[in-house]
């Protein structure tokens, strides 16, 4: 929109130089942009003080899932968050996307 804090009224840049959050999702409050941009833009504002998450929404199948895993890990993100997770359910093969969430899961 125009940074957290012009377009959401969240000053995470400052939160995060005084060490008051440790983790951040580069959610998909944005216009005109990727969750990549969101993602880049988010780790600037952050200045590297935080670990960062990469925003997804759930995938429809499992290629879906092993892309948006490795553009999450080409970006250095230390989480995959799958918004709206409970759609999964009406996913054409929940199993095998559950199967592979499992399996790329840590402990």
């Amino acid at each position: 929109l125009d940074g957290n804090l012009r377009g959401l009224l969240l000053d995470v840049g400052t939160w995060a130089s005084e060490g008051l959050m440790d983790e951040a999702v580069a959610a998909g409050y944005y216009l005109n942009g990727t969750p990549e941009m969101a993602f880049e833009a988010l780790k600037k504002e952050t200045g590297g003080k935080v670990a960062l998450w990469f925003y997804a929404w759930v995938p429809q199948n499992v290629a879906d899932l092993e892309r948006d895993f490795a553009l999450a890990k080409k970006l250095g993100a230390s989480r995959l968050l799958f918004w709206e997770a409970d759609y999964i359910d009406g996913r054409a093969d929940r199993e095998a996307l559950q199967r592979a969430m499992r399996a790329r899961a840590e402990p």
